[in-house]
């Protein structure tokens, strides 16, 4: 049953679900070697990309949710990108690549990450080794290279407030068991007030339902009553004095409103931030503790409900981080002086589903931007096999081919700025869907749904006119 709900839910969001699924290899950080055994780490690597051949296989469409992981892990969608690599320098150089290929869909909530394994990475056409390393990054976040390979740390980042071995306070309090839920609004909120922001502690009130400021301009924190008992996580330095719960009529939690009940404390307990952010780790989770740990830092930095209070929200962190993870492939190659090499990466390719169309329309994002990174970057061929029809791309150029498309540029396509866009194009099994509600069935859904709600009113619009009509006329008679 939770899994037909869920698919329920996943069908009712597919429309705005926006997968980065793939992108280029960016460096993260290289090292060069000359004949004198020095190293070179300052500088941009000096390695180009003479070519890159980009290549689509979408054989198929997803099923909008994947009930069994079996099922999931047969869908072939795929892209493989093979670049050409030239080292125009007199050393040997060594380069640590990263490849983001996406967060796990949302069509797959419940499964682990074993598709991680069915494609590999090539150098000359022998397989080499590659980690799967993870990012926090939103659906609907805008991907910025600059602010997103940062985050890719091998080590736990370091923060100016946040560190591994911090003190988190764990605070729970008891609410009295006289308390007669029946007699309540299921609204009921318990709630505290917490101070303006010193700099000492950041708050995390896990079940957080509402919030806002109080006229002594503290900010008055809540969570229904079904959630569970208060509970309050603080990072950094202790309280200094227990803010003190009560209990509201509603979610308003305005004063005057309280129900009269107490909340008594009932124990304090404390552990480093590193254990806290690994407690909902699962151990045999493919995301690594270092890579776990950085995604709490991330979202703690980034997540302030309120840029004066201290109280974070960590919604992502609450769920496991199961489709809020950018994954990606790290592996190294190295190229001789003068040298050449052909690296190969293969990784699966999930599009956005948008059931808005009949028929159902599905969009590709490819990322291009990494591939910024390298000193020079030649031609690019894309060639998109599929049976499918282009609707939409926001590169233009593609030619129909008995296989799908092909498209071949040099350099990357840039915007009017001239930065790199991102691939991003759309398929489906006819070349003009059709918006669902223009459709015949949709039409007649339209039309039932504006009688069903207007219908009423203009009846008693028209009542009224024809009344005021027959009056003015009775009174001109």
């Amino acid at each position: 049953m939770k899994k037909i709900i869920t698919a329920v839910c996943l069908l009712l969001m597919l429309p705005c679900l926006a997968l980065p699924a793939a992108a280029n290899s960016a460096q993260m950080y290289w090292s060069g070697i000359d004949s004198t055994g020095a190293i070179f780490i300052d500088g941009n690597c000096p390695v180009l990309v003479e070519h890159e051949t980009l290549t689509f296989d979408l054989s198929e469409f997803p099923a909008n949710y994947y009930f069994e992981e079996e099922d999931f892990l047969n869908y072939p969608g795929r892209v493989t990108a093979e670049y050409t690599f030239y080292n125009p320098s007199d050393m040997t150089v060594t380069a640590t690549l990263a490849f983001p290929f996406g967060n796990l869909p949302g069509y797959a909530y419940d499964f682990n990450e074993n598709d991680i394994s069915k494609y590999d990475v090539t150098v000359n056409g022998e397989a080499v080794k590659k980690n799967v390393r993870h990012t926090l990054t939103s659906y609907h976040s805008q991907f910025e290279l600059e602010s997103v390979l940062p985050l890719l740390c091998d080590d736990y980042v370091q923060d100016d407030f946040y560190y591994p071995e911090m003190t988190v306070t764990k605070y729970s309090w008891k609410i009295s068991d006289d308390l007669n839920y029946e007699s309540i609004s299921r609204s009921a909120t318990f709630s505290c007030d917490v101070e303006k922001a010193d700099g000492k502690r950041t708050i995390y009130f896990p079940g957080q339902g509402c919030g806002h400021v109080q006229k002594d301009n503290d900010y008055r924190i809540g969570a229904g009553l079904s959630a569970h008992d208060p509970v309050l996580y603080v990072f950094g330095e202790p309280f200094d004095e227990l803010p003190e719960w009560k209990i509201y009529k509603d979610a308003g939690c305005y004063d005057g409103d309280e129900i009269d009940s107490e909340i008594t404390f009932y124990e304090s307990e404390t552990m480093t931030l590193l254990d806290f952010a690994l407690a909902n780790r699962d151990e045999e989770s493919n995301v690594s503790t270092v890579d776990w740990y950085n995604a709490l830092i991330a979202e703690l930095k980034g997540s302030v409900k309120h840029s004066y209070y201290p109280v974070v929200s960590l919604y992502a962190y609450e769920r496991g981080y199961r489709t809020s993870l950018m994954r990606w492939y790290q592996y190294n190659i190295t190229i001789e002086p003068r040298g050449h090499i052909t690296n190969a990466v293969t990784a699966p390719m999930y599009p956005s589903i948008d059931m808005s169309y009949v028929p159902t329309v599905c969009e590709y994002t490819y990322l291009l931007s990494p591939a910024s990174t390298w000193s020079e970057f030649g031609s690019l061929d894309i060639i998109i096999n599929t049976p499918y029809y282009i609707t939409e791309s926001n590169i233009e150029g593609f030619t129909k081919t008995e296989e799908g498309y092909t498209l071949t540029i040099d350099g990357l396509p840039t915007d009017e700025d001239g930065k790199v866009k991102e691939l991003v194009f759309s398929l489906s099994t006819e070349e003009n869907p059709t918006p669902r509600s223009r459709t015949p069935d949709g039409i007649k859904k339209n039309i039932t749904y504006f009688l069903a709600f207007y219908g009423p009113i203009i009846l008693i619009g028209a009542i009224l006119i024809t009344v005021i009509i027959i009056t003015i006329n009775r009174r001109k008679r």
